[in-house]
């Protein structure tokens, strides 16, 4: 749920306080003295938190209207689905006289552009989408030109621009060196020393971590070369000394992620427990840095770093779909909101967020060093930063290719609930037949085991009123996950017969001693460590509570005495399955969010996705 800044009511009177001069030239004040300090009173406000936005605008069908289905990086969520309202209500007609009306969809760019890809005519259609920057444009055009012979999606212009940064907490930032001379060099340099906990998100999904890991292969190509590389080659890609600079940075994450919005909101929340240093957008900073003090959370301040060796100005293109499916009324009213997107009233309404406007605005400077300020963590607005030339498609896909060998390995372990409730049946709409919850939670857990690679680690852990370990995988023996081990994990996973009560805490607290003592046993062992828990009811069998759990397990709450719960050694996320009506994840919830996770609930129709969001953490 995205939070809607509560200056929005005080905005309506929007015409005097930011807007250029020109939309203000029919029934508005003129510009005079007075108009300045009335735009910094509500930029002053822009980001105090408010009403919940929807996540989703909907429209209902009608005859006399097109429906036109745009997706976008999730990170533009306020300011789009603001603006989309808005648009909606203005009656706009294409040029055969019908209303347009659009369904803005948030989603990670690299799931929009893929599902786009792999997508067909029908009620889920793609018309319009615009992920944060043109690396996946230019991706998704190369493999749709080698597959089908032509692009798939046409660029008509670019929304906004944000950088992509490194966001580290102040006295993170001090032990680093100076703000501007820190990059992924330093980076590198610390993953070697160990310790410090860095988090991106997925490029695989994700345009922030795409962008992070392109940079991060400049930032190797230049530390090899001895100067800087004005633009990434094949044969730079290829080089296994640059490839082993990348992989070095990546034996400090501490999970990947699916959005960059988690990790924002994971550093806000929990922070520097939580992690040293995230990759996110310079506007994820500016809103932070506001929640953490309209809070009260007592955080020092996240900076905004710009990588020395360059970073990415994500653009946000909005494209077209260049499919038989997408007919003249849709392509025309999906140009028409773009033209309203494009234009200085609805740009203007995206600066609060910290998004940089792709035209020029006539507002008074004053309103830039607001937003683009110290106390929000972040360089002047004006500041020149270094940005790196976007590479050809078939140079990223060279690059997301070698993610997979290049990342972290992983030791997850999955907590799996075999209490007698796992045996009702629900309707699987997806497999159109009735099935256990159990028959849905093994192909779930098996969903998740094959997106793991040869050089992770599983280990498997099943709780009823007791708990135990898997035979497959006796405590501190965990899996290996090449295809002999998915093939060996099958098996027990199948033999699993509900029954007995549920002792979820006994059974988290049970896979967090063991990972602890993991880490304690071999501190150089890089490894992601997490746990995946996965309930259907409420817990009435373990001998540990909430309270006494969290003590020992909850690294990210503060123990109100200015220090922090848990382990400092064994920071190890919990990420929970609330399976069905009946389950009670309130506990999940507040054990999951205290470990730096977070708990998902979902029924028949979401537990398989739920399962890949997490597989992704990985």
């Amino acid at each position: 749920m995205v939070t809607k800044p509560s200056y929005f009511s005080d905005i309506l009177d929007w015409r005097r306080c930011v807007l250029p001069s020109q939309t203000r030239s029919v029934g508005a004040e003129s510009h005079d003295q007075r108009q300045p300090a009335r735009v910094i009173a509500v930029l002053t406000i822009a980001l105090a938190p408010g009403l919940a936005l929807a996540a989703q605008t909907q429209c209902a069908p009608a005859a006399d209207a097109v429906l036109v289905r745009f997706t976008y990086g999730s990170e533009k969520e306020p300011w789009i689905q603001e603006v989309t309202e808005a648009f909606n209500r203005r009656d706009e007609r294409t040029a055969s006289g019908k209303r347009i009306c659009v369904e803005a969809i948030p989603k990670g760019s690299g799931d929009s552009v893929n599902e786009i890809k792999q997508g067909r005519a029908g009620a889920a259609e793609v018309h319009a989408t615009s992920p944060a920057s043109d690396l996946y444009v230019n991706l998704i055009n190369h493999e749709s030109t080698a597959e089908g012979g032509k692009d798939l999606l046409k660029v008509e212009g670019f929304l906004v621009s944000s950088p992509v940064v490194i966001a580290a907490w102040e006295p993170v930032v001090e032990r680093l060196g100076p703000r501007n001379q820190i990059g992924w060099a330093e980076l590198f340099k610390r993953a070697s020393e160990g310790g410090f906990r860095y988090g991106q998100t997925n490029p695989e999904s994700s345009n922030s971590g795409l962008s992070a890991l392109v940079a991060q292969f400049y930032a190797g190509a230049e530390a090899e070369a001895g100067r800087p590389v004005p633009r990434l080659s094949q044969a730079k890609v290829d080089d296994p000394k640059v490839r082993d600079f990348v992989a070095r940075v990546h034996q400090s994450v501490i999970h990947y992620g699916r959005s960059t919005g988690f990790y924002a909101e994971k550093m806000r929340d929990g922070g520097p427990q939580y992690a040293d240093a995230v990759v996110v957008y310079e506007s994820d900073v500016i809103q932070a840095n506001h929640h953490i003090r309209s809070k009260g959370l007592g955080f020092p301040k996240l900076l905004a770093v710009y990588p020395r060796e360059g970073t990415f100005a994500t653009n946000h293109p909005f494209a077209l779909v260049e499919r038989d499916w997408v007919d003249a009324d849709e392509e025309d009213g999906a140009k028409r909101y773009f033209a309203y997107l494009m234009s200085p009233e609805t740009q203007a309404r995206a600066l609060p967020y910290g998004f940089r406007p792709s035209v020029p605005l006539d507002v008074d400077p004053k309103v830039y060093g607001l937003v683009w300020s110290p106390d929000n963590g972040v360089l002047p607005f004006e500041s020149v930063h270094r940005f790196l030339a976007t590479p050809g498609g078939a140079v990223i896909k060279a690059i997301r290719d070698a993610f997979r060998a290049i990342k972290n390995k992983s030791h997850v372990v999955l907590v799996i609930d075999r209490s007698g409730s796992m045996e009702a049946k629900l309707y699987d709409a997806e497999r159109r037949m009735e099935r256990t919850r159990m028959e849905m939670a093994i192909e779930s857990a098996n969903l998740l085991a094959a997106a793991l690679q040869d050089k992770d680690r599983l280990s498997l852990l099943f709780y009823d009123y007791r708990v135990e370990y898997s035979g497959l995988t006796p405590k501190g023996h965990p899996i290996q996950m090449d295809a002999a081990g998915k093939a060996r994990l099958a098996e027990p996973l199948a033999k699993v017969r509900p029954a007995g009560g549920t002792a979820m805490r006994s059974a988290i607290e049970t896979a967090w001693q063991d990972l602890c003592a993991s880490i304690k046993a071999d501190p150089a062992d890089p490894s992601i460590r997490v746990m995946v828990v996965l309930t259907d009811g409420v817990d009435n069998a373990s001998k540990v509570s909430d309270t006494d759990l969290i003590a020992r397990i909850g690294f990210t709450q503060q123990d109100g005495q200015g220090g922090y719960l848990g382990d400092p050694a064994c920071k190890i996320p919990v990420f929970g399955v609330a399976f069905g009506g009946e389950a009670d994840d309130a506990s999940l919830k507040a054990i999951g969010a205290a470990a730096g996770g977070e708990t998902r609930r979902g029924d028949s129709a979401d537990i398989r996705e739920i399962f890949k969001r997490f597989s992704e953490l990985l």
